[in-house]
């Protein structure tokens, strides 16, 4: 069976925390695209290394796809950017600015390339924007099974102090009001994307260690894991 797992959360949550939790074995993960991960190898090294997404990409194709897309109307992605292959399996990206927004972009297309040839993935996300709700849609048509794990605070003022403290550890930089926006945004479609998945876990992470506070369950319930319901959940899904 094909699955679609997505560790999504506003910014600062704890996404990889949960990922890398000893009980989700990495099997079960499938092809990992991560748009963060993405960006740092980009910085790091200078190219994508395709041997781990386990898909032929040419660089015509990323740069037919590149150009055609609306770009989110987001002015960073710049319509000068361009893709090459320099070594086999090596992809480069040309552009003047390398920005979040160009990770986000790949991260989307390798997805959209993984769903077409029905390979089990996982990745991260904020999930502050609709179309991860479409990603939802789109493997559920495709017919896969979704697998949800959302983790978010009750504050944003600790997202705000754990992406700093991130950050001075040698973490990527989110601007905080942007941390902030997100925060509220992620939060309010956690209850439309729990109509689109086979199973899901959310959990608080205030605290010390994240906690497990609710599940979707395959019979298409929500049931409570935990003796208190923090207040963000309550809003955003059990009291609607």
């Amino acid at each position: 069976m094909k699955r679609l797992r997505l560790f999504a959360g506003p910014n600062g949550s704890g996404k990889s925390t949960i990922k890398n939790n000893p009980a989700i074995q990495p099997e079960w993960l499938g092809v990992q695209v991560n748009p963060d991960e993405i960006e740092l190898e980009l910085r790091t090294t200078g190219f994508i290394d395709l041997s781990r997404i386990g898909i032929e990409i040419s660089p015509y194709e990323l740069n037919v796809g590149y150009q055609s897309s609306n770009h989110w109307g987001v002015s960073e992605l710049d319509s000068k950017t361009t893709f090459e292959m320099r070594a086999p399996n090596q992809l480069f990206l040309r552009t003047s600015n390398l920005t979040s927004y160009h990770a986000s972009w790949i991260a989307g297309y390798f997805r959209d390339r993984l769903i077409l040839e029905g390979k089990s993935l996982a990745t991260e996300s904020v999930m502050s924007h609709h179309s991860k709700i479409e990603l939802l849609q789109q493997t559920e048509r495709a017919g896969y099974r979704n697998h949800l794990y959302f983790v978010a605070t009750s504050d944003e003022e600790i997202n705000v102090d754990r992406v700093r403290l991130r950050v001075s550890l040698g973490g990527h930089d989110v601007p905080e009001q942007k941390i902030r926006e997100r925060y509220h945004r992620s939060i309010a479609l956690l209850g439309k994307a729990l109509h689109h998945v086979y199973r899901g876990y959310v959990f608080d992470n205030s605290g010390a260690e994240p906690e497990l506070i609710a599940e979707r369950t395959p019979q298409g319930t929500v049931e409570l894991r935990s003796r208190t319901i923090p207040q963000w959940f309550a809003d955003a899904v059990w009291n609607q």
